[in-house]
């Protein structure tokens, strides 16, 4: 016999309910030391997390899009102006890290640290959550996939709000199940009540994960005829629904003028409904590609395994009368897809978009994987295994860990935009007054350019890598002469119109006092995926100094230089 030698265990338990969970009755011998597996894999979630932070990758334009609002918006107009480069965000995010950006400076360690104590703090609350509802080999399964997984690690570190939704939604869980555990009482249901209303305004998508706690709570309590938590359980719809009507006349000067902008954008993440056969296509491909990538996956089926398991593991809630955690975990997803088919939100596009549910994704597939793993033990031994599936989740968060390190960066244009940045802001400032015509004079001549693109890059990178405008100093034009010049900085992108005759009726009024001596230009071509040529984008440089400091009879030159960032 495989297990032969071996005390037989359940094969994946799940604690304080009727009977564990035993999937065809196959038995699974965990590893020796579970605690120490578990604390292990939690460090090695720590150390993934940790170490893309500290390598301090360069902005990327998401995280620029929406990082550029913290430089010309206070708190007030965060909720009364729209957000630089058409970005939604929700409220209480934004005061967060407007926050941090007053209190630390503007730069990548402080736009991206509310994102690592989230990713942290969801590594511990899922670790409990699991070790409630969990235990054996299901506990270590469901603890070692959600430590490995690559987008939880990811959004860990980036700039946007995406981590605060993984963290959010698993808060929303752990108090449901505590909600569970403690009888049920009406005091905890007031706490779900507060806590459902409080979390719209830190994450967006957290009216899914809120919505799907209130129809588990529902189930749970005509399961159980808890007739004197009617009252409570009303109260919390009733402050969900208010707390969301309300988010949305907050929101309403971000969404009004971009709302059909995003569902552009969002095309491909919305269900066809003109045709049933595609939309049912399209749904198995989003379900097992983009939207359930844990611990990893991709398109056209990538996620597929994942997704099995989770079905096995909706099998095993409901041999155990627990359907009410399924619907927990997965109703989220079928708000997620309503809101689809009202255009209002994306159903995949990008793991992103439903991050929030990845706690329950990670919780079921752990537990359908410790399933499999009993399955297996008629073949094998129950401890070769686990331990074959412990290696194999090892290599994966170490080589996510690697591939990190190796290329901290997404694309080659991103790391040459912030190498520029770093050069052109300090050697073109050191013996010159530097000037950017956008951010000091309010000079643009192209609108178009700074409303998204590779400009957030250029205006996030000005902030972070020159001394002067990360100071807030204003420039000193009293320190120009003939050796030490002005230089304006032009930010240009090709793909937008460029208002010539005003520019040059600019160029022209500056020659009444200053000598145009040189005029040099670094073209950024742009890629997709560093191969396919997209457009370029400019960065002009024009040198003066004073007419009455040139040398007398000096031809002014203009000089062109034509450099390609590599």
């Amino acid at each position: 016999m495989p297990n032969e030698g071996y005390q037989t265990a359940p094969a994946a338990g799940v604690k304080g309910f009727e009977q564990t969970i035993d999937y065809q009755r196959f038995s699974l011998q965990p590893l020796p030391h579970l605690k120490a597996w578990i604390g292990g894999f939690v460090a090695l979630g720590v150390a993934a997390r940790c170490l893309r932070f500290l390598i301090c990758a360069p902005l990327w334009p998401d995280e620029a899009f929406l990082a550029a609002s913290y430089l010309d918006h206070g708190y007030l107009q965060m909720l009364t102006e729209p957000l630089s480069y058409h970005q939604v965000a929700p409220p209480g995010y934004l005061w967060i890290q407007l926050t941090i950006v007053k209190l630390f400076g503007f730069h990548e360690y402080s736009l991206r640290i509310l994102s690592l104590i989230a990713g942290i703090a969801s590594l511990f609350v899922f670790r409990r959550l699991a070790a409630q509802l969990t235990d054996g080999a299901a506990y270590l399964f469901c603890v070692a996939v959600f430590s490995v997984a690559y987008p939880a690690i990811r959004y860990s570190t980036e700039a946007k709000p995406y981590g605060i939704d993984l963290f959010v939604g698993l808060g929303l869980a752990a108090l449901y199940v505590e909600w569970t555990l403690r009888g049920q009482t009406r005091r905890w249901t007031w706490l779900l009540a507060a806590a459902c209303g409080l979390s719209l305004w830190f994450s967006l998508p957290a009216v899914f994960v809120a919505g799907g706690l209130s129809l588990a709570v529902g189930y749970n309590l005509f399961q159980h005829r808890k007739k004197e938590l009617l009252i409570p359980y009303l109260g919390l719809n009733l402050l969900l629904v208010g707390s969301f009507v309300g988010l949305q006349v907050a929101l309403r000067t971000m969404t009004s003028a971009d709302l059909e902008g995003m569902r552009s954008c969002w095309e491909q993440a919305f269900p066809p409904l003109d045709n049933s056969l595609q939309t049912v296509t399209w749904f198995v491909a989003a379900l097992t590609g983009d939207v359930t990538p844990f611990p990893i996956g991709s398109v056209r089926g990538g996620s597929s395994a994942t997704v099995a398991c989770c079905l096995i593991a909706v099998l095993c809630l409901r041999s155990n009368r627990r359907m009410d955690l399924a619907i927990l975990f997965l109703a989220p997803l079928g708000l997620n897809l309503i809101a689809a088919a009202l255009r209002r939100y994306p159903f995949g596009g990008g793991v992103r978009f439903t991050l929030y549910s990845g706690g329950g994704i990670c919780l079921l597939a752990g537990l359908g994987a410790a399933c499999i793993a009993a399955w297996l033990t008629q073949r094998f031994t129950s401890r070769k295994v686990v331990l074959t599936a412990m290696v194999a989740l090892i290599l994966l968060g170490s080589g996510s860990i690697l591939r990190d390190f190796l290329r901290p960066y997404k694309a080659q244009d991103i790391l040459r935009a912030r190498s520029f940045a770093q050069w052109f802001w300090f050697n073109k400032a050191f013996d010159a007054e530097l000037v950017c015509l956008k951010a000091d004079w309010e000079l643009d001549f192209s609108p178009f350019t700074f409303e998204g693109g590779e400009s957030s890059l250029y205006v996030c990178n000005r902030r972070i890598y020159s001394a002067r405008h990360r100071t807030g100093d204003p420039p000193d034009l009293t320190r120009i002469s003939a050796t030490r010049p002005l230089r304006c900085a032009l930010f240009r992108d090709e793909r937008w119109t460029f208002n010539q005759p005003a520019f040059d009726k600019w160029l022209q009024s500056m020659q009444d006092e200053y000598a145009l001596v040189a005029h040099e230009q670094y073209p950024f071509p742009v890629f997709y995926r560093d191969k396919d040529y997209k457009h370029t984008c400019f960065v002009d440089l024009y040198e003066f100094v004073p007419k009455a400091q040139a040398k007398a009879g000096r031809k002014v030159r203009t000089a062109f230089n034509r450099r390609s960032i590599q």
